[in-house]
């Protein structure tokens, strides 16, 4: 079965708490999703799926992100990592909060928050199939929680990351 190993073309992530800001914490080599105390931080990236034919049949499509570091307020994790499409086109140097994008909210994917450090899987395969054969339009995924109650925020490698080989990835299956 042929297998795609695709990098992203573009991610970044902002801050409610710095609304005008890209990558608030001025490191564009880690992403952030979730809540950290009163601030959300949510994550966009998009791959670039021109290599994919419109007929082909999607078997598998996983995000993998590589995990570092999970804050906690407290001992127990609390809330979930959310994922939506993206409808409209956004800039990497320039989005911030004030300007996200419209998503489609009918198509949230929801995982639990991982607690170790390593790679993080999530499962996109039917927004993949319908980004491919173009009944959605790709401008790549909108990542936030949702049930967070104070700090319960992941710390995930970014495209810019190091080493490169935690750099994260969309793995697609198909026929």
């Amino acid at each position: 079965m042929p297998t795609l190993k695709i990098q992203p073309i573009k991610d970044a992530y902002v801050c409610n708490c710095k609304p005008d800001e890209t990558n608030p914490n001025g490191n564009s080599k880690v992403l952030y999703q979730g809540q950290f105390k009163d601030c959300f931080d949510r994550t966009l990236i998009q791959w670039d799926l021109k290599q994919l034919n419109n007929t082909i049949k999607i078997l598998k499509a996983q995000i993998h992100i590589y995990h570092k570091k999970l804050y906690l307020h407290g001992a127990e994790k609390h809330g979930k990592l959310a994922y939506f499409p993206v409808l409209e086109d956004w800039d990497q140097n320039n989005i911030t909060f004030n300007t996200l994008p419209k998503i489609d909210e009918s198509q949230k994917i929801v995982f639990e928050f991982p607690e170790k450090e390593g790679w993080h899987i999530v499962d996109i395969v039917e927004i993949a199939q319908k980004w491919s054969d173009g009944s959605l339009e790709n401008h790549g995924l909108y990542c936030h929680s949702e049930g967070t109650k104070s700090t319960c925020v992941s710390k995930f490698v970014s495209s810019e990351g190091d080493p490169k080989k935690l750099r994260p990835f969309l793995l697609i299956e198909y026929k």
